[in-house]
């Protein structure tokens, strides 16, 4: 008994199923025949093929109507009324584009533009345009009319593909620029298809619409080749550009050492090391004004002011000096947060702030560092990317205005890829120079003292090393370990006279402050995004 339901079942649940597989096809054709199909083709003087598209049922049945090319501005209509038909719907798929309507009417117009008209080859312009393609129902009469721009030559080539129950095609010459096709009848399984070619001459397109009929006739295989190509040729400039970072700042294994190799600034290091001025480099300039006696902090009312202690001076190199002079204009200055947001509006974008920025740059480019100031790099590779970017969003402009080949999309977006690769990879585009590597080499085993677990050892607490180091700390993001590491060795830091206060605070007091200073003071510079990112 379980097997005699099983198999009631299954019959029953195959009869569903054929039934909704019967209605699903059925709503996919026009119920009856077609009592006539006329198609009017007209060529355009730019190429595209503007058609019109007229059946005429036996009664009056809801349209379902594959169109065999790209359509664009669509029209649908009914018979002699005026109204579009709104309730319209399309649906794309390989062997065309199928247009439904689920109002019923006798007649039914479609209009519209196929931007893929015209074939150009090396001496002849040529016209193909299907019409029934296996269209599941019967047409009784079916006749085309191709009208063109001008008055067709002699030369003038003409036939018909109909095959699979398509009676006999007559076709002639209605009025010079007419040509018609005729057939008496076309059957369910019919294939129809149009075909008409004359001398390049009788159409003067412009250079645009040539370049546009070139694009659009090139074969699939160029466009898969050149679309491939695209991605293959980012990814190898990815792994180019992987590999020579990769290259450039390969090193042994690093034993930290406790001194700084060199006299250079904070900043200047930051930057040999990080490869670009963030906002922890120039953190750290302001702590180095600090400990240099340029500038002082103030906490008061639980905020943070910098002020100007003293003037700049020869001490300092030239793009030290633009940046003091315009982030302190003033000598008795004190700047809270509002006001450094405020001054940083205003100076960061000034002529001097940017100069300064590119002198930095240009400094370690003059010792030997750089093989070449790493803002003309990575501004040059910037403008490529942003030219392939604009030129390939142009391009989507294009494809959507013109019509063209759709094919086309695949190399402009590998060409966006490739501009947002080429962008995302600027912001490390740096050569060093043997020297500058063997110099950032040292400085990241400094990095690395700093950042040690050991507690430090209490002789080095006693000469004030702290302080001394502390401008090194922020620039490579080691403040908090190295504050730690004075910690875990219960030695006392001494605050120096640069940081003010009026609460008595304590060592370990004056370490959570000073790490909340220059965390928010790196998110302040942040923030205001100015010319130190570049």
């Amino acid at each position: 008994m379980p097997s005699l339901k099983l198999l009631l079942l299954a019959i029953l649940g195959t009869g569903l199923i054929f039934s909704v597989s019967t209605k699903a096809e059925a709503a996919e054709k026009l119920i009856g025949p077609v009592k006539a199909l006329e198609a009017e083709l007209r060529l355009q003087a730019d190429g595209q093929l503007r058609v019109k598209q007229r059946l005429t049922l036996n009664s009056p049945e809801p349209l379902v109507w594959t169109v065999f090319s790209r359509v664009r501005d669509l029209k649908v209509s009914q018979g002699a009324k005026p109204e579009i038909v709104t309730n319209v719907s399309l649906k794309n798929s390989v062997k065309g584009t199928t247009v439904t309507s689920s109002t019923p009417a006798d007649v039914w117009v479609l209009e519209y533009l196929a931007p893929a008209g015209l074939i150009r080859h090396n001496d002849r312009d040529q016209l193909y345009f299907k019409l029934l393609d296996a269209p599941g129902l019967s047409v009784e009469s079916v006749v085309v009319d191709l009208f063109f721009p001008a008055a067709m030559p002699a030369e003038l080539g003409a036939n018909a593909y109909a095959i699979n129950g398509v009676a006999p095609v007559t076709q002639s010459l209605v009025q010079p620029d007419q040509l018609r096709f005729e057939s008496a009848f076309a059957g369910t399984q019919s294939i129809f298809t149009v075909n008409s070619s004359w001398p390049k001459s009788v159409l003067n397109l412009s250079w645009i619409q040539e370049l546009r009929l070139t694009v659009i006739n090139l074969e699939l295989t160029a466009w898969l080749i050149g679309g491939l190509s695209l991605p293959i040729l980012s990814l190898a400039v990815l792994a180019q550009l992987i590999y020579r970072t990769r290259k450039e700042e390969r090193l042994s294994h690093l034993q930290p050492t406790s001194q700084p190799p060199s006299n250079l600034s904070p900043l200047i290091a930051g930057v040999l090391v990080n490869k670009k001025v963030r906002a922890q480099e120039v953190a750290s300039l302001l702590i180095d004004f600090c400990q240099r006696g340029y500038a002082v902090i103030v906490k008061k009312s639980g905020g943070y002011f910098l002020g100007r202690r003293r003037r700049s001076d020869d001490k300092l190199e030239s793009w030290e000096r633009n940046i003091l002079d315009e982030l302190f204009p003033s000598l008795e200055l004190t700047l809270g947060d509002e006001n450094l947001r405020f001054i940083g509006r205003q100076s960061l974008w000034r002529p001097q702030i940017r100069q300064a920025f590119s002198q930095i740059y240009q400094s370690i480019t003059n010792k030997h560092f750089f093989v070449e100031n790493p803002h003309f790099t990575r501004v040059r590779y910037k403008l490529i990317a942003l030219i392939f970017y604009y030129l390939a969003g142009l391009g989507l402009v294009w494809v959507a205005a013109s019509g063209s080949s759709s094919y086309l999309l695949i190399p402009l977006a590998g060409s966006l890829a490739i501009s947002w690769l080429i962008i995302r990879l600027t912001p490390n585009l740096v050569r060093y120079t043997p020297e500058g590597k063997a110099a950032r080499g040292r400085w990241l085993a400094f990095a690395a003292y700093l950042g040690l677990k050991e507690p430090i050892v209490p002789e080095e607490a006693r000469r004030q090393t702290f302080e001394k180091y502390l401008a090194y700390a922020v620039a490579f993001g080691k403040t908090s370990a190295w504050a730690d590491r004075f910690d875990r060795s219960s030695s006392a830091i001494v605050r120096p006279d640069w940081f003010i206060t009026y609460q008595e605070t304590s060592a370990g007091q004056f370490v959570d402050e000073l790490l909340e200073f220059t965390e928010r003071l790196s998110k302040i510079l942040t923030s205001l995004r100015g010319p130190l990112v570049n």
